[in-house]
């Protein structure tokens, strides 16, 4: 995931060429999910989900 890697809303719409207000939604939606209370429990989640994983790319 793009949060993990420190991107900001607005790089990750960039990249991924979505509006920004979407990219904002879509966090929310997983930090809700994940009862995450900011983006960086978000990123320490995939970060740890990784490491049990032994995946290096985030991409689950």
């Amino acid at each position: 995931m793009l949060v993990s890697q420190g991107l900001t809303n607005r790089q990750i719409s960039q990249q991924l060429r979505l509006s920004e207000w979407t990219v904002v939604n879509h966090v929310r939606q997983v930090m809700r999910r994940l009862d995450a209370p900011s983006r960086i429990h978000v990123a320490q989640w995939v970060l740890h989900r990784q490491r049990r994983n032994g995946s290096g790319n985030g991409a689950e």
